[in-house]
């Protein structure tokens, strides 16, 4: 009996062991480690203010237009020191656009909305305004979608068009615009 089990364990061994040790080489299996970091999307800005400097009524309405679109700086963070006005109805000293710097953690489509046309507000007598029109004509970003290239900040410069009346009270005037920033 014990000779038909070497017997059988030398044909199971004949049979088996090419079997085993026999590996196909067009094909190998690794396991690979997978991760993932989930971080909370950013968006934030910095601002400075739009600002249409000291003005001298020249005795009829007027307008000012600071235009950041098509000023001499509009594609850094340089503001437009120029303002666009008729002279012989006033004067009109000290100009800056606005400037938003956009700081984000993704690449990707921003939407830009300026809102609308603002009143400005005398500070020691609110009723007595002064109109801001054409924001968004007078910016550097259309209220279309900016594609930044990387994480670097991307610059808003903020104009508009300012009415001055011929009477306008002097003092200090003030009102927002409110720019909203947002992935489509």
């Amino acid at each position: 009996m014990k000779k038909k089990w070497i017997v059988f364990a030398a044909a199971l061994a004949w049979i088996l062991l090419p079997c085993m040790a026999y590996s196909d080489p067009s094909e190998a299996s690794v396991d690979v480690e997978v991760k993932a970091s989930v971080v909370p999307f950013s968006l934030g800005a910095v601002k400075d203010p739009l600002d249409f400097g000291e003005i001298i009524p020249g005795g009829e309405e007027f307008t000012i237009r600071i235009n950041a679109r098509n000023g001499t700086s509009t594609d850094s963070s340089d503001r437009v020191t120029t303002a666009i006005f008729n002279s012989s109805k006033g004067y009109v000293s000290g100009v800056e656009s606005g400037l938003i710097t956009v700081n984000t953690n993704s690449v990707g489509a921003y939407e830009i909305d300026y809102g609308g046309a603002i009143t400005l507000a005398l500070l020691t007598d609110p009723t007595t305004t002064m109109a801001l029109s054409q924001i968004e004509e007078n910016s550097t970003l259309e209220a279309d979608i900016v594609f930044p290239d990387n994480d670097d900040p991307f610059y808003i410069h903020i104009g508009g068009l300012l009415t001055v009346a011929a009477n306008q009270e002097p003092g200090d005037y003030e009102g927002t615009v409110t720019v909203t920033i947002s992935r489509p």
